[in-house]
């Protein structure tokens, strides 16, 4: 009897797992920043640092406010090596790397309407972007782009995730089978044409699995084993 209510008090926590999955459309938020704010230099529209774009003021940056995403109950956050800033390039782009810093009232220097030297603002080898999500993960989709705002497709080692190259197939589409979870994922290029300079386009995550009645199966493997050495010390 007792093992017939353990096994079921397992199978209930084992089926009771709730999976959030997330899509986070860089590139469609980028162009939605970029069409309703402009800056104070002439009143062109501008682009802008992740921050920026996710923070709770356009111009955040210089607060040193941290800009985050949240998509069915999943955070992201985005960060980059010392002296650059993750950054949002419109009109079907996405999610890159700005090595020039920001320029005047907190508008990103990346911006191709602000300065005489915009800089760079997609991914190019050896910069990294850094993915953070508020849980474990498993990413199941990724799409990128090149300098040019065009699909990287069907190229081979396309860009570098956590060190491993990764190819792309039709549309831009990473091709993600050996990435594990995490909740942590680090971007590079390959620094080779045609995926030298790229963005990350749209991406599609899962959350990995945790069974909401974990504290119930605990309790029962514990139960389980108090009985057993109650049965031991009755023989």
């Amino acid at each position: 009897m007792f093992t017939r209510v353990l096994a079921a008090a397992v199978a209930v926590a084992v089926s009771s797992v709730a999976v959030n999955a997330a899509t986070f459309d860089f590139e469609a938020d980028a162009t939605a920043f970029f069409n309703s704010n402009v800056d104070n230099v002439g009143g062109k529209k501008i682009e802008g640092t992740f921050d920026q774009v996710y923070g709770t003021s356009a111009r955040a940056i210089d607060a040193g406010t941290s800009g985050k995403d949240t998509s069915m109950g999943i955070t992201v956050s985005a960060s980059s090596l010392t002296g650059t800033h993750p950054f949002m390039d419109s009109r079907l782009a996405g999610l890159g790397v700005c090595s020039s810093g920001t320029f005047g009232a907190g508008i990103s220097q990346c911006s191709s309407n602000v300065g005489s030297d915009p800089g760079d603002d997609n991914l190019v080898s050896p910069e990294e972007l850094t993915l953070s999500f508020s849980t474990s993960v498993k990413l199941t989709a990724l799409q990128i782009r090149d300098a040019g705002h065009n699909l990287i497709s069907n190229v081979v080692g396309a860009l570098l995730i956590d060190g491993i190259a990764f190819d792309t197939g039709d549309d831009g589409m990473v091709i993600l089978d050996a990435l594990g979870s995490s909740r942590d994922f680090d971007f590079t290029s390959v620094g080779s044409a045609p995926g030298q300079e790229i963005y990350l386009s749209v991406a599609s995550v899962e959350a990995v699995p945790v069974p909401a009645s974990l504290p119930l199966l605990a309790g029962g493997m514990g139960l389980m084993g108090w009985y057993s050495r109650r049965r031991k010390k009755a023989a």
